[in-house]
């Protein structure tokens, strides 16, 4: 089971983290954030196995592990504008920092959802 905070308000400067660069009201459309925390199976090798680069692992469940993150939601305000697609999208945190890279045009003027 997932537990879900939200929408929460903005943070220290009065926005997300890594909220997006456009004005995304101009374009009719609300930007949300949202924590997501619950329990996630945690995974083992079973013995005399090895990772290989096929992502094939021979594995069994080892416990769970509380977990707690967050979840940028852009919606548009009108819900008649919605398409009716949501678009996930990975945000790359390999630089240690959120680098968002989906504030699209076509999201925002296609009716899209857009969850980061």
């Amino acid at each position: 089971m997932v537990d879900i905070q939200g929408p929460i308000p903005g943070g220290r400067k009065g926005w997300p983290f890594a909220a997006s660069i456009l004005d995304v009201a101009d374009y009719g459309y609300i930007e949300e954030e949202y924590f997501l925390s619950g329990e996630a199976n945690r995974f083992r090798l079973v013995s005399g196995t090895e990772l290989s680069p096929d992502g094939k692992w021979n594995a069994r469940a080892a416990g769970k592990s509380h977990y707690k993150t967050r979840v940028l939601v852009y919606r548009p305000a009108d819900p008649a504008r919605f398409n009716g697609t949501v678009v996930m999208t990975w945000n790359n945190v390999t630089a240690g920092y959120d680098l968002f890279g989906s504030d699209s045009l076509e999201i925002f003027e296609g009716g899209f959802v857009l969850s980061v």
